[in-house]
């Protein structure tokens, strides 16, 4: 929608040097982060933690006691590089959509 009131992006897709286009891509790239995060990362993320606690339950050892046994080892690891790569994508997207909102609000919607 905001593409097609500012004609500048269409015309000059290629041109990342244009104010325009430049966040047209921002935008688009936050989007796509906060969907992988949402719909891919978060359920992976989810689904090993699930996990985690089933083998808790077997086990009847927290995740994080001594002893644990190498499938829970794996799991933990596998957890942290989710959770890791969720937490990068959200600071990621509310840095962009800072970026944002501070071009905003120095350039404004001049022309249009």
């Amino acid at each position: 929608m905001w593409t097609f009131n500012h004609p500048d992006v269409f015309a000059n897709y290629t041109k990342l040097s244009n104010a325009d286009v430049a966040q047209a891509y921002l935008l688009g790239v936050t989007g796509l982060m906060h969907s992988a995060n949402s719909f891919v990362i978060g359920p992976k993320t989810q689904e090993v933690m699930n996990e985690r606690h089933r083998l808790e339950r077997l086990e009847k050892k927290s995740y994080s006691d001594p002893g644990v046994s190498d499938d829970m080892k794996a799991l933990n690891k596998k957890f942290g590089i989710l959770h890791g790569v969720s937490s990068l994508l959200a600071l990621l997207g509310v840095l962009t959509l800072g970026f944002h909102g501070v071009w905003i609000a120095n350039a404004g919607v001049q022309g249009y």
